[in-house]
């Protein structure tokens, strides 16, 4: 991945080699793969008897990185919660946090087209709660806010102003705390149960 910020520091991962290296998974590869599949086999005729209409997806930390990009790639999933894993490619390499993450993390050539707000943006209008720390060595806070700054915009549109939720707790770092938990248990409940 090769990227700009907006310093002007360049930043670039790959092999010594100069092969690239194509882990098992990676955000671009959930369509088609078995994050599809799996949705997929929830549906009507395929697997067990699921409503279709109430399927949620959660993740904390790469997990969380996976449920916002699979959200933005698949209608099908209603709503979700991801925790503790946003932030723009941007604000990795300004914060030299690039190291937080493994290759496993980054989509070759993503900035040269766009940021991370462009995925997030695509799981409009379906409700989302975002949950991070202020202190997450892994999720620059200013590119949380970038994001939101740049999403809720994107849900007004679609007249749509609640369906997007952040929550940043100050003093919290990359951890899963029962508060979040409780949040997590709420939010699919009332978005999920009884629809």
């Amino acid at each position: 991945m090769t990227g700009k910020s907006k310093s002007g520091v360049a930043a670039e991962i790959e092999t010594s080699s100069h092969i690239p290296i194509k882990p098992l998974y990676t955000p671009a590869d959930l369509k088609g793969t078995d994050y599809e599949t799996e949705v997929g086999y929830l549906h009507p005729g395929l697997g067990p008897a699921v409503d279709a209409g109430r399927i949620g997806v959660m993740g904390m930390s790469m997990g969380a990185t996976r449920a916002w990009w699979l959200m933005a790639l698949d209608e099908r999933i209603r709503t979700g919660v991801p925790i503790c894993c946003l932030t723009r490619y941007q604000n990795l390499i300004e914060h030299g946090l690039l190291k937080a993450h493994g290759i496993y993390y980054f989509v070759p050539g993503f900035l040269n087209h766009f940021d991370t707000e462009a995925v997030v943006a695509l799981i409009a209008p379906r409700p989302v709660l975002m949950l991070n720390g202020d202190q997450d060595g892994t999720s620059p806070v200013d590119g949380v806010r970038a994001i939101e700054s740049a999403v809720r915009p994107v849900y007004r549109l679609y007249g749509k102003d609640t369906a997007y939720q952040s929550i940043v707790y100050t003093g919290q770092g990359h951890v899963y705390t029962p508060e979040m938990w409780t949040k997590t248990l709420t939010w699919m409940d009332e978005r999920l149960k009884g629809k």
